[in-house]
């Protein structure tokens, strides 16, 4: 009996391999998909913040030329004359609060968060679209517009035109004030700070990058001098000088020619202070100018032949109907004697302890290393002259330093100061612009003599037991004050800590 045999289908194992493969597949496929979606994407992000940076770069050289142009001018920045920014008609600076000039679309002020320092601020508007004129002070050759370069395009590089355009905000601050704020007409208005803000650009690209940081201003100067002689001896000779006040000094009106520490002898046979309105008009030839009388500089003007009551402060009235003394002292001279002439006078009781710390702001113990690093060392100062200006310092001890015959010193814009250790000596008519400090060191005696017709406008400091010999005339002009404090050369700036950012709108 033939037998049936039946054959059993093999498994069809191909088609479960085959879909495998097909889900292997579409993942790669995904996964490929995904990597080069997230590559481009990288790249892309990669491309924005490699223009980022390079803007970003823009507005950092920007924020740094912007310092350097206004510490360069620091000097006009509060002044209210000649190229001032706060000059009347050409204001430079004009309050936040106001609207924004025509042509200017960025308001640098929208920098400052806060409403209530920002409404008495100022912006400044000097330039083209308000932006700061850097160009003023650039080196020739430089440019606000550079080029950033990957490579050149032929090799697959890139290159992109990048700008910048930097604005400035200031606060003026009221240091009358316990907590010193921002004021547009401060009572004591010489401390302030300023904030730039720099928008850089690639002008090819849609990449820009904005920052800001302020900076305070410090001077190297501690202050203004009250007086026009100031004096640390027990008893200073004033020979024969003529002395025009500080028409203000106390505060209260009340004028101040000489501040000293001890006797202040006002006996010499020509020696006369007297008020600065009557010593501009007592004037001989040549006649001072409109301008020189705005100034407060005269060549031939003098005290002499004015009388109590008529100009005449202190000094020799022999001449003068009813008053025969030829050493009236009055309350400009401020020291410490019998006052014999007038009983009602009072002592100077805070005179300095240290009259260098009174003045640059450090102590006397440090006056060598402050002078080495801040100041130019002289040893002839007859190489001063008109274009001189800033610190100077005269390091012969016990020698003489002989400023030049018939030449000015310094200048009204850019005065002197000169620190001796030496005696001063001057000869001529020409003026000195500026304040003349005679150290200890130099020794006694007459440490600041200046004959002929020679005038200093300005100040003069004396440490020691110095005293003044021959006809020296000694005017206080606040100009020539204020623009040494003001000087560039005698003020830095400093970056305000945490006021740096990079997230500034300045649109409004």
């Amino acid at each position: 009996m033939n037998s049936i045999r039946t054959n059993t289908p093999r498994n069809q194992q191909g088609v479960s391999t085959l879909l495998i493969a097909m889900l292997m597949l579409g993942i790669l496929t995904v996964v490929t998909i995904f990597a080069t979606v997230s590559g481009v994407n990288e790249q892309r992000t990669s491309g924005n913040e490699y223009r980022y940076k390079l803007a970003f770069q823009a507005s950092e050289a920007g924020l740094n030329q912007a310092i350097e142009f206004l510490k360069v001018n620091t000097r006009q920045m509060l002044s209210s004359t000649g190229t001032g920014w706060f000059a009347a008609g050409s204001e430079r600076w004009i309050p936040c609060a106001s609207g924004l000039p025509a042509g200017m679309t960025v308001d640098p002020c929208l920098a400052e968060p806060n409403l209530a320092r920002r409404s008495n601020m100022y912006r400044y508007v000097g330039g083209t679209g308000g932006a700061l004129p850097l160009s003023e002070v650039l080196p020739a050759g430089a440019s606000q517009t550079f080029t950033s370069t990957g490579g050149t395009v032929a090799n697959g590089g890139a290159q992109f035109a990048t700008t910048y355009r930097t604005y400035a905000t200031l606060c003026r601050l009221d240091m009358s004030l316990v907590t010193p704020v921002c004021a547009l007409a401060p009572v004591q208005g010489s401390a302030f700070y300023v904030t730039a803000i720099s928008v850089g650009a690639l002008t090819d690209e849609s990449s820009t990058a904005t920052v800001k940081q302020s900076y305070g201003t410090f001077r190297l100067l501690g202050g203004q001098p009250a007086a026009p002689l100031i004096a640390a001896g027990t008893a200073i000779g004033l020979g024969n000088a003529q002395i025009i006040p500080n028409p203000d000094a106390a505060g209260f009106g009340v004028p101040i020619s000489v501040w000293a520490k001890g006797n202040a002898d006002v006996s010499g046979a020509s020696f006369a202070t007297c008020q600065l309105g009557e010593w501009l008009a007592n004037d001989g030839t040549p006649t001072p100018s409109a301008q020189n009388l705005l100034d407060g500089v005269c060549e031939s003007c003098t005290c002499n032949g004015l009388c109590p009551g008529y100009g005449l402060l202190s000094g020799n009235a022999s001449s003068c109907q009813g008053s025969p003394a030829n050493n009236l002292e009055g309350e400009d001279v401020l020291d410490v004697d019998a006052h014999t002439s007038n009983a009602g006078l009072r002592d100077s009781k805070y005179f300095p302890d240290d009259l260098f710390a009174y003045i640059f702001g450090v102590p006397s113990s440090a006056a060598d290393a402050y002078l080495t690093q801040n100041a130019t060392a002289i040893t002839d100062c007859s190489t001063l002259n008109a274009s001189s200006s800033g610190l100077y310092w005269y390091t012969t001890v016990g020698g003489t330093c002989s400023l030049p015959n018939s030449t000015t010193v310094g200048s009204l814009e850019n005065p002197v100061v000169l620190v001796s250790n030496g005696r001063i000596d001057k000869q001529g008519n020409d003026p000195i612009f500026g304040l003349l400090y005679a150290r200890s060191v130099a020794g006694t005696g007459e440490l600041l003599k200046i004959t002929g017709g020679s005038k200093v406008y300005g100040s003069v400091v004396l440490e020691g037991a110095a005293s003044m010999g021959g006809s020296p005339t000694i005017v206080y002009n606040k100009t020539v004050l204020e623009n040494i404090f003001n000087s560039p050369k005698f003020t830095r700036y400093g970056p305000i800590p945490g006021s740096w950012s990079d997230d500034v709108e300045l649109v409004p």
